[in-house]
């Protein structure tokens, strides 16, 4: 090794082993600092008992408040009473009129100002033509004026000149004929005086005898002339001169009539031509009817544009009275009615909170482009209540609708609550195990979701269904409800008459609940309460009182039930129709309330204020045990059975028995007249026909059959044999 490399190794082992050690300090500060925060993260995070190999769910608390359901939409805000502008110059085929000059948009104008012109061109050339029509239709009815009164001048003619001309010449014509008769007779007289002297000859006499009787026939041809004029050819030349007359009289009827059409028209024209300058008739702002969002049905008031006979062109609104125009989509429309409260806020003006109605909700959806025409949208119109300055027509406004509040109700986020089979749950944490806890929700907006309280009820029990009084009860035969009437009430128990008893019965008809005395009332889906009358009675007005739907749980020998009853039923009853049956079936389905561990494995039902559940319970359905059930109102026959019976094994029910009753008896009804006879039950229920027909009257309906049904099975399954013996 020479001296070089003994020196190079000397300067290189003093710089390695620094570096070794500054390192190292520094791998240890990492170390401690890791551990610090390993424990520090430890002792902050929130102590549990789930699993260490269990990620911790978030979880949140069933808490009571107000519920405000909103509706969000955006809109513009409008004049709710516009003074619209409307072009009044009708159309030249399908196109319309052009406009050539509008005034800007934004201009306020006073009464008598300019507002828009348009193009009259083709007007100018319509009125030079009609003129000219209007020239010629006054020189046809001159000619014709002057026909009219030759006629009658001919008429007068002849009956004062040409008619007595003739006449007079006819009778002298008889004059001069009479004349010569009483010459040629005298002739003849004198003849015959000379002819018996012996005078004149044979032949001389006969000469006056021919004179005579041709005078005589001249005098008879000048008379009959003179008749013929007078009863056959002035008659005849009247009427000539008559229909002549009213002949001229007619033409010049319709050459007048002509001629003030074409006048008409000439008018009609001049004023369209007039209507093509439009001058404003009250001072305004103008704004532009536009139409957009139409895709190629836009309209864009503009110079060129053509508009046609009745389209918008300007309004003019009312600064005082202005409202928003909003689309609601058709998945929320429902929800909104005429006379809901609304909050308004303008992109314009952030801070500010307007205050608005809804005021109108249109039947029908608007129209939509064509990219999306599965969307539907219906306008609503909400009017503001505190206009502010600066509010002018096409600012874009946010509107929050409130469609529904509640006051003290017990909410979860949206997310806390999951559907199974109809019904919804969410998962709670019992001891080291999930849980699911079925809940009955009520209205939910974009981020809660209202639960309804759990109310525990005595069994028996009276609640109102469409203004009469039920008792519900438990009997050998399951779940019944029947219609009773109240005959005194003390306190909160009453004092029914039972129809076929002949005693009165007491049972609970009054509660407490948040406070206020109240009643339990069924509208044929879902249990709920009603503020307690004081003098209650069997009939009771609908508008008294409001429905609050509750999570009813009937108590019975210690143990809890949910019940649930065929819809069709209730609905036959609240319609009025006539129902013989007086027994009404209900569903008995047990359950515990809340996590009691008095009754360990049956599904846990209600939530209290202050209990935490998994916010996204979705998530944690897989890890919960849900119960399999039919969804709510379907098999109601399948599930009345009495509590006390023993557990055996279950026979496999007919496929028929699986089937709501009602669709049951819509499938048996083949002439669909809503009844069954006696051919039209399947064979094993004709043996009973007598019992389903409660009425008598050779018919079976659908409440006869859905209460005969719920009778008839314990009957049926007594008569099953066992499993061992089939």
């Amino acid at each position: 090794m020479t001296s070089a490399d003994i020196e190079h190794a000397s300067l290189q082992l003093p710089i390695g082993e620094g570096f070794a050690r500054r390192w190292g300090k520094r791998l240890v500060w990492l170390g401690a600092a890791g551990l610090v925060v390993g424990l520090g993260g430890w002792w902050l995070w929130p102590h549990s008992s789930w699993p260490g190999s269990e990620e911790m769910p978030i979880m949140v608390q069933a808490t009571r408040g107000s519920f405000v359901h909103k509706v969000t939409e955006r809109g513009a805000v409008e004049s709710a009473s516009n003074y619209e502008v409307r072009c009044e110059v009708q159309s030249r085929g399908a196109a319309g009129t052009m406009i050539l000059d509008i005034v800007p948009e934004g201009t306020y104008v006073n009464e008598g100002d300019f507002l828009v012109r348009l193009d009259s061109s083709w007007l100018e050339s319509e009125k030079t033509k009609q003129e000219i029509t209007c020239a010629q239709s006054e020189a046809l009815l001159a000619e014709a004026e002057n026909a009219l009164e030759t006629a009658r001048i001919n008429l007068k003619e002849y009956l004062e000149g040409q008619y007595r001309l003739e006449e007079k010449k006819i009778q002298n014509e008889i004059l001069l004929a009479s004349q010569e008769v009483s010459r040629s007779r005298e002739n003849l007289a004198y003849s015959e005086r000379l002819a018996a002297k012996g005078y004149i000859t044979k032949q001389q006499l006969e000469a006056e005898t021919f004179a005579l009787q041709k005078a005589q026939n001249e005098l008879e041809a000048a008379q009959l002339k003179l008749k013929v004029l007078q009863e056959y050819t002035k008659p005849k030349r009247l009427k000539e001169l008559e229909s002549e007359i009213k002949t001229a009289e007619a033409r010049l009827a319709a050459r007048r009539q002509a001629y003030e059409l074409d006048r008409q028209q000439l008018r009609r024209i001049e004023e369209q031509i007039a209507k093509c300058v439009i001058y404003a008739e009250r001072a305004g702002e103008v704004v532009y009817a536009n139409v957009t969002g139409q895709g190629a049905q836009d309209v864009i008031i503009e110079p060129g544009t053509l508009v046609r006979e009745n389209q918008v062109i300007i309004r003019l609104p009312d600064p005082k009275n202005m409202q928003v125009k909003a689309r609601v989509n058709e998945t929320r429309i429902s929800r909104i009615r005429v006379g809901m409260p609304a909050e308004i806020r303008l992109d314009a003006f952030p801070e500010a909170l307007l205050q608005g109605e809804v005021t109108s909700v249109s039947e029908y959806p608007a129209p939509t482009m064509w990219h999306r025409g599965d969307v539907k949208e219906y306008e609503t119109f909400i009017k503001i209540l505190t206009p502010m300055e600066g509010l002018k027509p096409g600012l874009t406004a946010q509107v929050h609708i409130r469609v529904e509040e509640l006051q003290d109700v017990l909410q979860l986020p949206i997310q806390a609550v999951f559907e199974h089979q109809g019904r919804y749950y969410c998962v709670v944490r019992n001891g080291q195990l999930w849980e699911a806890r079925q809940v009955q929700i009520g209205p939910s907006n974009e981020q809660s979701v209202v639960i309804w309280d759990l109310l525990e009820l005595p069994v028996p029990v009276v609640f109102q269904f469409s203004g009469r009084a039920f008792l519900l009860e438990r009997t050998e035969h399951g779940w019944q409800s029947r219609q009773v009437t109240i005959l005194s009430e003390v306190g909160q128990r009453a004092t029914l008459r039972v129809p076929d008893s002949s005693l009165p019965i007491q049972a609970p008809s009054v509660f407490e609940y948040q406070g206020k005395p109240v009643r339990l009332a069924y509208d044929g889906q879902q249990w709920g309460v009603q503020p307690a009358v004081s003098s209650p009675a069997e009939e009771v007005e609908e508008h008294d009182s409001r429905l609050l739907p509750i999570q009813a749980v009937f108590v019975a020998e210690g143990r809890h039930y949910v019940l649930e009853s065929d819809p069709a039923v209730w609905q036959a009853l609240g319609t009025g129709e006539t129902v013989s049956a007086r027994v009404q079936s209900w569903i008995g389905r047990e359950v515990q309330v809340g996590s009691d561990p008095l009754q360990p494995g049956r599904p846990g039902l209600g939530l209290r204020s202050g209990e935490e559940v998994v916010l996204h319970a979705a998530a944690y359905r897989d890890k919960v045990s849900l119960p399999d059930l039919p969804p709510p109102g379907e098999q109601l026959g399948s599930a009345v059975a009495k509590p006390e019976r023993t557990k055996s094994k279950p026979k496999t029910p007919p496929s028929g028995a699986k089937q709501n009753p009602a669709e049951m008896f819509r499938k048996l009804d083949r002439n669909n007249d809503q009844r069954l006879s006696r051919d039209e039950l399947p064979e094993p229920l004709r043996l009973h026909f007598t019992s389903l027909d409660k009425d008598e009257d050779g018919t079976v309906s659908l409440s006869e059959w859905v209460a005969g049904r719920a009778l008839l099975r314990p009957k049926q399954q007594a008569k099953e044999p066992p499993e061992a013996e089939r």
